[in-house]
């Protein structure tokens, strides 16, 4: 049937023969690969030389560019090895005719790098600031990077400059960038005494602007009422007071001294505001809330700190020698001026330099009309050596030096 079919088309005069064949062939170009040699050594797990890479790939019938870079090379495969996509791939063929074998073997080496930034320690540093405030018991707050403009002239903070002041403020009430953390932990207060809470302790890191809109971070404390609130074993409660709050806040940030300065803004109350001194350098303020502004929001007698976080270092622990002698207590009371503030004697005391005098500290304040405008201040003395026990003659030659320079200084009088 088919020779059949085939006499009749020949026998067709219309018909026409070919003795030739046609294809499409369909030729795809690939892409070329750079090849770092140093990475294809580490990668293989063996130094090669670039000629030795060059000839084993010529073999393979890539095409193959040599830079001027010694350790470059570009290599286009051929166009039948469909599985040559990338680097991985010519360095298997590289491996596969070199030999597994002639590979020594290594053990693994992977060193960790420190991944770590300034962004990362500052974010671990106010957080570690925020976890001993919570530690002594304040309740950690945050709140918008706004606040009333009315307010911060009110209370005579730095306010931003007309230019730099918000186009379009979210709230009337939040017109402008806040330069203090402290009005913010008052209204926080305020609405907690209004719930009905009596122990009031409050803590927030956030930024503030200047004038210029220069951003800082800060750190603010606020301690209103009571500590511990009146609740079995203490009935009564536990009323916070200055120093209290001086000492939580030290648990905090470090220890500090106080300078008293009269403040032009007029939130602090005018005879209970003091720089917070550390290291000799200004690092913030720590005031009681004036009379008047705490009865307006209904607060009882509120303490107020704010610091600059940029002042804070995180030093690492210096170990200090330890002496193995017998330590010595001497207590010594003078008559002085009310006036004279307690960090100047300190200062002057500092100055002798003395070894033997490991610490000391204000103990008690006493005050009576037979003194008039004077009062008996007694400051406790810890004594130590390290290389003796200190008899008594050296302990009362000490305490003369001291008692010299305070009389020199400070015009004091021994009780």
């Amino acid at each position: 049937m088919g020779l059949s079919v085939l006499l009749n088309l020949f026998a067709d005069n219309d018909s026409v023969v070919y003795n030739d064949t046609q294809e499409l062939l369909d030729i795809q170009s690939k892409e070329s690969i750079t090849i770092e040699i140093p990475l294809l050594s580490r990668v293989i797990g063996v130094e090669i030389d670039r000629l030795q890479v060059v000839n084993l790939l010529r073999a393979l019938e890539f095409k193959v560019e040599i830079s001027n870079d010694e350790n470059l090379i570009v290599a286009t495969p051929p166009t039948f090895r469909h599985d040559i996509l990338g680097f991985q791939d010519v360095a298997e063929e590289i491996i596969r005719f070199y030999g597994i074998d002639n590979v020594p073997s290594t053990p693994l080496v992977f060193v960790q790098q420190d991944q770590t930034n300034d962004a990362l320690r500052l974010y671990r540093f106010r957080r570690n600031l925020a976890q001993k405030a919570i530690g002594v018991g304040f309740n950690e707050v945050v709140h918008f990077l706004f606040e009333s403009k009315e307010k911060l002239q009110q209370y005579g903070f730095p306010l931003l400059g007309s230019q730099l002041e918000l186009v379009n403020p979210i709230t009337q009430d939040l017109n402008t960038l806040r330069s203090t953390l402290l009005l913010g932990l008052l209204r926080a207060a305020e609405q907690n005494r209004n719930n009905g809470f009596c122990a009031i302790s409050l803590s927030e890191i956030g930024a503030v602007y200047d004038k210029w809109r220069n951003q800082s971070e800060k750190m603010a404390f606020l301690q209103s009422g009571f500590i511990r609130e009146e609740r079995y074993p203490n009935a009564k409660g536990i009323r916070g007071d200055y120093f209290e709050f001086c000492d939580r806040v030290a648990r905090v940030i470090g220890e500090f001294t106080l300078e008293a300065f009269q403040s032009e803004i007029s939130l602090f109350h005018p005879g209970q505001c003091a720089k917070v001194l550390q290291n000799g350098k200004e690092i913030g303020i720590l005031a009681t809330l004036h009379p008047q502004v705490a009865l307006e929001l209904g607060l009882d007698c509120t303490y107020l700190c704010e610091i600059s976080l940029d002042s804070l270092k995180k030093a690492l622990p210096k170990a200090k020698t330890y002496s193995k002698f017998q330590k010595a207590q001497r207590d010594l009371s003078v008559v002085l001026n009310r006036e004279i503030p307690y960090y100047k004697l300190k200062a002057a005391i500092h100055k002798l330099n003395l070894s033997d005098v490991i610490g000391f500290y204000p103990l008690d304040i006493y005050q009576d009309e037979s003194l008039g405008d004077k009062l008996s201040l007694t400051i406790r003395f810890e004594l130590q050596s390290e290389s003796k026990t200190l008899e008594e003659k050296d302990i009362t030659a000490t305490m003369d030096q001291i008692l010299e320079i305070l009389k020199t200084e400070f015009n004091v009088e021994l009780r």
